[in-house]
């Protein structure tokens, strides 16, 4: 009678608790909304709204410009999409974690020559190959984090995201230019081991 309306969704598309506070402070900044209470492990959306102010289709649209989907709330759907979303996550940091462990290798010879002498021609090699193995994994182990920074970015709401994702782009950056350009040190490990413990911190949440 009071056209209130209460119901519970389930949420593409987070994977850390800075989503959780974006999509609370979004929704519960927008009008009509009463209650918006997101649970992370379970993906799920709780909603209470006045439609005589805000419909629900406004809402749903609301939460998908910042690029998260939702759906009616079923525990079945719901628990077959967190694991397949947990999966992808521990593919994530498996990739990541396999290139740690290659390019903890060169960094080991790149420290070491740089105490005993290195030939530059072989410093340079062992760059390229650095830079071809952090490339990959900050593409596809640190997508989900540099996207959620961007779209955070795009609607002015930062979170969590942005400095880490500045932190691995500028470092990338960094040490690609000196790959292609300079003979200074290079900071690929530093990029692969950071994206590769953030995952796993994220996995542990999840």
């Amino acid at each position: 009678p009071d056209n209130n309306k209460e119901a519970e969704f389930m949420v593409e598309g987070m994977h850390c608790a800075s989503c959780v506070w974006l999509i609370e402070k979004v929704l519960n900044d927008t009008p009509g909304i009463e209650l918006a209470e997101v649970n992370l492990s379970q993906q799920r959306l709780r909603m209470r709204w006045d439609q005589s102010r805000s419909s629900l289709s406004s809402l749903i649209d609301r939460l998908s410009s910042f690029g998260y989907s939702a759906m009616p709330y079923n525990p079945e759907t719901a628990e077959g999409n967190i694991r397949r979303f947990n999966r992808k996550l521990m593919y994530k940091m498996a990739f990541a974690g396999f290139g740690a462990m290659n390019i903890m290798w060169i960094s080991i010879s790149l420290y070491a020559g740089t105490f005993s002498g290195i030939d530059l021609s072989l410093k340079s090699f062992f760059h390229y190959v650095s830079l071809a193995i952090a490339t990959p994994v900050l593409l596809y182990s640190g997508w989900g984090i540099t996207s959620a920074a961007v779209r955070g970015l795009i609607k002015r709401h930062l979170s969590m995201d942005l400095p880490i994702a500045i932190g691995v782009w500028v470092t990338y950056g960094y040490s690609a230019w000196q790959t292609f350009f300079g003979r200074g040190e290079v900071y690929f490990d530093t990029v692969v081991t950071f994206l590769f413990v953030i995952l796993i911190w994220r996995y542990l949440e999840a």
